[in-house]
């Protein structure tokens, strides 16, 4: 499960934070997702001056055999979803 606080900053390049608790798995599985996430994320075209906050919950092991464009492309249509 993934959790998604998006806020505008005053710098003129998105920013990427990251959060995944020790609940979600070991180590190597914490590790493994989020490096998928920050290659997502550089790989991703993001709106300049927007931070992104992504919280990733027990539920979310599943994101460590993901593709890393899969990942983003969930997360970018989530946030269009909720900023309706």
């Amino acid at each position: 499960m993934l959790v998604i606080h998006v806020r505008p900053n005053d710098v003129a390049r998105p920013r990427l934070g990251l959060a995944v608790g020790r609940k979600v798995g070991p180590a190597v599985i914490r590790n493994r997702i989020k490096r998928k996430i920050r290659e997502g994320f550089r790989l991703a075209r993001w709106p300049e001056g927007a931070d992104l906050l992504v919280v990733v919950r027990p539920g979310g092991r599943a994101l460590a055999d993901a593709h890393p464009l899969a990942i983003w492309d969930r997360v970018q249509t989530l946030i269009r979803r909720t900023s309706r």
